[in-house]
């Protein structure tokens, strides 16, 4: 797969159109951000289409299967929400969208005590759809982070971390790796 990529101004085109009062820090930082969201629609393009194409699953709805996944019992709308980063509303929608599907992917279930409350789990078609499309998808994740070493991946996951303010993840056991910050 070979997605188009966006053609980004020079940083000479971004210093006429910031003028004379832009630092070259200024300049560094708007190009920085150009190339981070030029860089996500790339991986977009190359993974999570060819996740769609293949699985008929969107991102969000795949990010939906492996929260329910990774919790390993069924979630609360409002949690389920809060871990995908989206609003009750849209969580409602999707998972009322996956229910309806021919083979659904979750089952959805009232709470015995507060009828108000249901909670969502995967269902075997959701199971069976995730071990077959996870090995695919690991792969052309895989495949794409290839142009990077262990270390610059390390390193960028680090950056990453900095720039939207998240703790530095905890080494798992028996994992020793260098600290990427130290470069």
């Amino acid at each position: 797969m070979n997605p188009v990529h966006r053609l980004l101004p020079a940083r000479e085109s971004l210093r006429r159109v910031h003028g004379e009062g832009a630092s070259e820090l200024d300049i560094a930082g708007v190009d920085m951000m150009l190339h981070l969201i030029n860089a996500v629609d790339v991986i977009r393009a190359t993974i999570y289409k060819a996740l769609q194409d293949e699985s008929g699953l969107s991102e969000g709805q795949f990010t939906l299967l492996m929260t329910l996944l990774a919790s390993g019992r069924p979630l609360g709308i409002v949690d389920l929400s809060e871990r995908l980063g989206v609003s009750t509303a849209t969580t409602s929608v999707m998972v009322a969208r996956m229910l309806k599907a021919d083979k659904p992917l979750v089952i959805k279930q009232v709470s015995r005590r507060d009828a108000r409350v249901a909670y969502v789990r995967l269902s075997a078609e959701g199971r069976r759809l995730l071990d077959v499309e996870l090995q695919k998808h690991f792969a052309r994740i895989s495949e794409f982070a290839s142009a990077l070493s262990g270390e610059e991946r390390d390193l960028m996951i680090t950056l990453l971390r900095k720039l939207v303010h998240l703790p530095a993840a905890k080494p798992l056991p028996g994992n020793a790796q260098a600290d990427p910050s130290a470069h």
